[in-house]
């Protein structure tokens, strides 16, 4: 039984890690640290217990693993006092925000042989199986990736600088992760452009270009300013695929493929799926498995490399 411990009290560990991590086995939710007292009901009501802080429940014996939904600018100091005290690690994404302080905490995991999970869910959903499936099998030359959602208030996170916010960080993260799972390990950074906004010293909103060895073309657009959209689309010689509610498919949605021929549409329905769910339960099997801890080491390295070398590469407007 792994006994897990919440390092923060967020919206997306009340309202959608604590439902689904409920329903895990060989997890129990043993306790959280909270700097506020919004969500103590919540907490107390699934038998979680308080911790006087961050420190004393990253360091209780009654701990074996720490989930971290801090915002990002404090996922590398706490996550390493974990891995430092001998817990797993389940971090929300984006992991860290430097990719040197990402190989920092992957060394220790490895040297300490600990677990480490970046929770980017929709992965763990099974429509990217039947996404991955469709865009092999046809013969596809775009891809259309975009994920974004209205201006959330400028006192979120995501809108200030020091935590680590953006949209890149937030949303972008998401359409580099889908593409790469798309296009490969080999694809190619044509361009990327971000749009920085003066008053919060935040990106807003990008669009992405990459292409692989045999000519895919992915475009991938991200924002937190505008409409929201959170969808795929292949464009292929002789279909159409649209995917709606590709990164947020809740456990009581039924996914659906939109499939156009040039004279039809069909819709494909799926099984409705919990991807929170299970990616909790790929973080246990990463405790209990070398091959998938050792798997996560590389997934967790890849990605921080392609973050990486955007920030390097972006060609900046204001506004």
């Amino acid at each position: 039984m792994i006994r897990l411990g919440f390092v923060g009290a967020s919206d997306i560990a009340v309202n959608r890690f604590i439902p689904s991590a409920k329903q895990v086995d060989d997890l129990k939710l043993q306790g959280y640290a909270s700097k506020t007292d919004r969500y103590s009901d919540i907490f107390n009501n699934n038998g979680i217990v308080k911790y006087k802080d961050y420190k004393t429940l990253i360091e209780s014996n009654e701990i074996d693993a720490v989930y971290i939904s801090l915002p990002p600018v404090y996922h590398y100091k706490y996550a390493k006092q974990a891995l430092l005290n001998g817990k797993h690690v389940l971090l929300e994404k984006p992991f860290t925000i430097n990719h040197e302080h990402t190989l920092d905490l992957i060394n220790i995991a490895k040297e300490k042989d600990l677990a480490i999970h970046e929770n980017y869910m929709f992965l763990f959903h099974s429509q990217i199986e039947y996404i991955q499936k469709l865009f092999s099998t046809l013969e596809c030359q775009f891809i259309n990736i975009n994920f974004g959602f209205p201006f959330k208030g400028e006192k979120d996170f995501r809108y200030n600088n020091k935590l680590g916010g953006g949209a890149f960080n937030d949303v972008g993260g998401y359409t580099v992760q889908l593409a790469r799972l798309l296009l490969g390990d080999k694809m190619e950074l044509i361009s990327y452009l971000k749009v920085m906004n003066k008053d919060f010293d935040v990106d807003l909103y990008g669009s992405i270009t990459y292409s692989n060895q045999v000519g895919q073309i992915a475009n991938l657009k991200f924002g937190m300013n505008n409409s929201y959209k959170n969808e795929i689309e292949f464009w292929c010689e002789k279909e159409n695929i649209k995917v709606n509610r590709v990164f947020t498919a809740g456990a009581d949605y039924v996914p659906n493929i939109e499939i156009y021929d040039g004279k039809n549409t069909r819709v494909d329905y799926l099984n409705k799926d919990d991807h929170f769910k299970n990616s909790i339960k790929h973080f246990i099997l990463s405790i209990e498995s070398d091959k998938v801890k050792f798997k996560n080491y590389k997934s967790i390295e890849d990605h921080s490399k392609l973050m990486k070398q955007l920030k390097e590469n972006a060609k900046v407007v204001y506004k």
